[in-house]
């Protein structure tokens, strides 16, 4: 049996292998990360957490990224959201952008000022369509 260790007739896998289900005299690695090969869900979800097996490759459920430093997949927070570490902060087009600052994700200093509106683009046309709000004390103005 390959990457296995037998102990008075009994074989197991060896630590960080897994049995294969496609070959029974054969232990395979056992997926640590997105992207590694599988053969069940229950393999991602065993390492990573919430993290599922699709087309023999795992993948991070849909609103969870998967954070190097802890091994697992973590629930995705976006702007202004609640978190209490900063990977618990992740916006997928630009990853880097947000960190938890009291307890509420924000956009890193490289980001703050470059916050780009979902659906603008540089177009005149585009731009003449976004209206500016401007809040004071007693009025609500609209440009």
């Amino acid at each position: 049996m390959t990457n296995a260790e037998c102990v008075q007739g009994a074989c197991t896998c060896q630590r960080d292998f897994i049995p294969d289900i496609n070959n029974s005299s054969n232990c395979i690695t056992r997926p640590t990360k997105p992207g590694d090969s599988c053969q069940r869900s229950d393999e991602c979800a065993d390492t990573m957490f919430r993290a599922l097996c699709v087309n023999g490759i795992c993948k991070c459920l849909g609103d969870f990224h998967f954070v190097n430093d802890t091994g697992r997949c973590v629930e995705s927070r976006g702007i202004y959201q609640p978190c209490r570490h900063n990977h618990d902060c992740f916006d997928p087009q630009k990853p880097e952008s947000l960190y938890c600052n009291n307890n509420e994700c924000a956009y890193t200093a490289k980001y703050a000022g470059n916050v780009t509106i979902p659906g603008a683009n540089s177009s005149p046309s585009t731009a003449g369509l976004i209206g500016l709000l401007i809040f004071t004390s007693k009025s609500l103005y609209i440009l």
